[in-house]
């Protein structure tokens, strides 16, 4: 393994989801006919996955974490992510350096949840924060 001196920058710049019971395979990655990754839109630069490693006495766990902003609280956001609260995704992140990785699997889903904030100023932004976590006993799909 060499120094890195490329670009690297931080920040997520793709989050798409899928319902975890749409996913045949990881190995290839096959979805179920018909399903098909979602793309949410997020604030730009408001993007982050955190990894976070720990040591068991059943091995290795995968702690995945991170979050995405989506600006002014309104019923389309609601209506389209609601139903996807809790433990129902798998997610395919793609960051700024063009990495694409598979966090979640068949029957081990994600969870997902949600912060509403309107901010006390008029300067504030109004928005919603989304928290995605799952803990894996296998790293991240890496895709190239």
């Amino acid at each position: 393994m060499n120094h890195y001196e490329g670009d690297n920058f931080g920040s997520l710049a793709k989050v798409e989801s899928i319902e975890h019971f749409n996913v045949k395979s990881l190995n290839p990655v096959t979805l179920m006919p018909g399903a098909a990754w979602k793309n949410i839109p997020f604030k730009e630069e408001t993007g982050q996955k955190r990894l976070k490693t720990d040591d068991t006495e059943n091995g290795t766990v995968y702690n995945y974490s991170g979050s995405f902003f989506i600006s002014n609280i309104r019923k389309e956001v609601e209506t389209e992510l609601n139903p996807f609260l809790g433990q129902m995704l798998m997610l395919r992140v793609t960051d700024m350096n063009g990495l694409v990785s598979i966090i979640g699997a068949p029957g081990m889903p994600v969870t997902l949840k949600k912060n509403h904030d309107t901010g006390k100023k008029y300067t504030n932004e109004n928005g919603t924060e989304f928290i995605f976590e799952i803990d894996q006993s296998f790293p991240e799909l890496m895709l190239v």
